[in-house]
């Protein structure tokens, strides 16, 4: 599924707040953003032996009438942004630490409100 047909102004951040993903890094199927981050620009939380890397990501859902009732296409529906993060030990490998890897993802409603009240008869 195109991630810029319902997605916009997709912003991954370092722990300085600048900017290190956009979609301009989508791959060629326009499903998947990667980025490649050090871990010394990433913020860490937790405890000792629990810390984990602060990843913050914003973005704009696509809605309206002009996407959703005027022939735009889309489907009043629930949709999943998913997110995986993995630690690498290089910036050239494919290879990752597995007791690294983390997904999470998070489900969103795009609606339409029927604002008139309707009485049961």
């Amino acid at each position: 599924m195109d991630i810029t047909k319902y997605l916009t102004d997709l912003k991954i951040y370092d722990k300085n707040n600048t900017v290190i993903g956009t979609l301009d890094d989508l791959n060629a199927n326009k499903d998947l953003v990667t980025v490649r981050v050090l871990r010394s620009s990433l913020e860490t939380v937790g405890g000792t032996g629990s810390k984990h890397y602060k990843i913050p990501i914003s973005y704009q859902v696509k809605t309206g009438d002009d996407l959703f009732n005027n022939e735009g296409g889309h489907t009043y529906s629930n949709y999943m942004v998913s997110v995986t993060a993995a630690v690498y030990n290089d910036s050239t490998t494919t290879n990752y630490n597995p007791s690294s890897y983390a997904y999470n993802y998070l489900i969103y409603t795009n609606a339409k409100v029927d604002p008139e009240v309707k009485k049961n008869n």
